[in-house]
């Protein structure tokens, strides 16, 4: 039987991993961003001025580097369907029919 002994001693964040010296997301950083889009695509499903990236680099002046936030929000743009945004809308609804079942009303 395999036997560990555990560090006394936990890393700091600066121990940690990490590539383009931003730290390794956790499995909660990855899930939270497509939770919010899932959401995002119940309730504004008729609406079609935003969008919403997930780990997209904005370039906001050409000398300088990108922002890579894990997620952002852009409200009064053109917003159109592609077949990654049908599947996931095809995701949210039935998330949305599963907690109908469940006795929730996605609506609220």
């Amino acid at each position: 039987m395999l036997q560990y002994n555990l560090p006394r001693h936990l890393p700091s964040a600066d121990e940690l991993p990490d590539s383009d010296d931003t730290p390794v997301d956790s499995e909660l950083q990855e899930l939270i961003p497509g939770l919010l889009k899932a959401i995002l695509l119940i309730l504004w499903a008729e609406r079609m001025d935003w969008f919403f990236g997930i780990d997209m680099a904005i370039y906001y002046h050409p000398d300088k580097p990108a922002i890579v936030p894990d997620a952002f929000l852009s409200l009064g743009v053109e917003r159109f369907y592609d077949q990654e945004v049908q599947l996931a809308q095809q995701r949210a609804d039935k998330l949305a029919e599963r907690l109908r079942e469940l006795g929730i009303d996605p609506e609220s």
